[in-house]
């Protein structure tokens, strides 16, 4: 709770991020049979006996890593789908309701382990370990090799538009070089019409 609030004072980000992170730990541990306070005592009891808990504090970053990238029930809504918000009761904004979590980003886990890491610095379980140990696995990601679309692809996606309306859409895309936000806001008025000799004339 003092944890939070004091994420709390510094920008609702760093709070949100930190609440996200809890809930993770949370649902970890909990799958373990243990809870956040647990855990903390556990390890403060291994540092008052002056034993180095690297291993320790690695398994517990390795175990939270790893079950975050993997489906795992929601713990944000406690697998009802549901959550109060105010008065209200609405669909939950972490599973959409589902009761399952997706796996989370290479992005998001970096910055939920940082959360725990600071956590576990601010119960002062880091005072005496060289946070460069603390190295995580993490899978090799695959660097895509992106190519642009040729002329051919385009006219195969266009004929293969399920309605007339979305192969002009498409080829409308291909001849202008619009991005998708700028083509549907497109309206009648925004065009010019010419006659069979190229002049300006009017859409009629």
């Amino acid at each position: 709770e003092q944890y939070l609030n004091q994420k709390k004072l510094q920008s609702f980000g760093s709070w949100r991020n930190a609440s996200s992170s809890i809930v993770e730990l949370k649902g970890f541990l909990a799958e373990q049979g243990d809870t956040i306070e647990e855990i903390v005592s556990d390890l403060l009891q291994k540092v008052e006996q002056k034993t180095d808990i690297t291993k320790h504090v690695v398994k517990l970053l390795q175990g939270v890593n790893d079950n975050m990238m993997k489906e795992r029930p929601c713990y944000n809504c406690k697998e009802t789908g549901t959550k109060m918000v105010g008065k209200n009761l609405q669909k939950c904004n972490s599973c959409h309701g589902d009761l399952i979590k997706t796996h989370l980003s290479p992005t998001a886990r970096k910055i939920y382990l940082s959360c725990i890491s600071d956590i576990l610095r601010f119960n002062g379980l880091l005072n005496n370990i060289n946070e460069r140990n603390l190295k995580i696995k993490q899978p090799k990601i695959l660097k895509e090799k992106k190519y642009p679309l040729d002329k051919k692809t385009a006219d195969t996606i266009i004929a293969n538009g399920n309605t007339s309306m979305r192969r002009t859409f498409y080829k409308f895309q291909r001849l202008t070089g619009t991005r998708l936000n700028e083509t549907v806001h497109i309206k009648p008025e925004h065009f010019s019409y010419v006659d069979e000799k190229g002049k300006k004339t009017s859409k009629e």
